[in-house]
């Protein structure tokens, strides 16, 4: 067993409150620091992933920080959108090895690789990320498990528009900065998934997941074209935007919660919605 491996294994048995204890403590940022990160980003560790998503046993190789690792191998990543993302697509997409995904906010790729192995096994995952060093991270776990050939990913960040953005350098979510953030960033091209869907001639798209932090309803404005020719199943994330219920609506979509259930005002917002064609769900 390597020592990354042992480290995690020790991490894991630590008990959560008191890892939140020392991690507040200003005493031990330099050993935190040792321990985690790497030229002022975090540092890489390979894990093993072996979990099971509805009737997919799954296993692959990941990168990723040591914190998301651990997360990672002790419980899985987004385990219930997953599962739901793969009984919705079971039910209205029956050829279910050979779907197109579109993973909007890749971050470090744990959902793209899920896909890559199951759904996507035949077909094809787009995955996006503005970061530079997660999209670095993501190529790392493609070409260990061998996934080139159906995992690609595009550093973009994605909105409604085309335009040149900022965002820090060291950060490992796929928001882009607003405005008076300082610290050391990067800029990267912004684009809309209508505009790519030109610029690559998609032909198939099956399944659409958004998760940036903020900005996913204009990220919606600007695939409205896609979304009306190829009618996918879409995942958001809510972060309590009611106008992204309301905008999907209009779309002539159905919105579920995270049980799979018809969402009804007024009640409370899921932090993710499934959202599927009116024509397919009725």
């Amino acid at each position: 067993m390597s020592i990354k491996n042992i480290g995690i294994g020790i991490y894991n048995s630590i008990p959560s409150n008191i890892k939140n204890v020392l991690g507040k403590q200003n005493w031990l940022k330099p050993l935190r620091d040792s321990l985690f990160r790497k030229n002022g980003s975090y540092k890489e560790v390979e894990t093993i992933i072996k979990r099971t998503y509805q009737n997919y046993p799954v296993e692959f190789k990941f990168m990723a920080s040591f914190q998301v690792s651990v997360k990672a191998s002790k419980r899985g990543i987004e385990s219930k959108l997953l599962n739901n993302s793969m009984k919705l697509l079971n039910k209205y997409r029956p050829n279910n090895n050979d779907l197109h995904v579109l993973d909007v906010g890749a971050n470090f790729g744990f959902l793209s690789l899920v896909w890559a192995n199951t759904i996507a096994s035949k077909g094809q995952i787009r995955a996006f990320e503005p970061s530079i060093n997660l999209v670095s991270t993501i190529n790392k776990s493609i070409k260990l498990n061998n996934l080139q050939d159906r995992l690609v990913v595009e550093h973009n960040a994605v909105g409604k528009e085309i335009k040149e953005v900022e965002l820090f350098i060291s950060n490992t979510t796929s928001n882009v900065l607003d405005i008076n953030e300082s610290g050391e960033v990067q800029k990267v091209k912004m684009i809309s998934l209508d505009h790519y869907m030109v610029q690559s001639d998609l032909k198939q798209y099956d399944l659409l997941k958004i998760d940036v932090d903020g900005i996913e309803l204009d990220i919606l404005e600007g695939a409205v074209k896609l979304i009306k020719q190829f009618k996918p199943i879409v995942i958001v994330e809510t972060n309590d935007n009611r106008d992204i219920v309301a905008y999907m609506k209009t779309l002539q979509y159905t919105i579920l919660d995270m049980d799979l259930n018809e969402f009804k005002e007024p009640n409370p917002l899921p932090s993710n919605v499934f959202c599927v064609p009116n024509e397919a769900y009725l």
